[in-house]
């Protein structure tokens, strides 16, 4: 959960979270987001962007480790390592 404050007054939250592979939704990893709230005195002032783009930024780099894990595995299948090595 992230919040947002102004003069220590809370003005939003957010709740996301990044989940794993989900077999019964048929998706592998996202950003789940559960709630986003601005107060409305403050909304239309960029509050919900900022709490949603600080939400996503574990999920952005969670992708990019992905790419390079497949990346990764794709030069060590082209040079001939099968996967997984033994014992893993």
């Amino acid at each position: 959960m992230l919040v947002a404050e102004n003069d220590h007054l809370v003005t939003g939250y957010v709740f996301a979270a990044v989940e794993g592979y989900d077999f019964m939704s048929l998706r592998g990893p996202a950003l789940i987001l559960h709630d986003l709230i601005v107060d409305p005195d403050y909304r239309r002032q960029g509050i919900g962007r900022l709490l949603l783009d600080a939400a996503a930024i574990p999920y952005v780099v969670m992708g990019r480790a992905f790419d390079f894990v497949h990346a990764t595995n794709d030069v060590l299948t082209e040079r001939g390592i099968t996967l997984p090595l033994d014992g893993q």
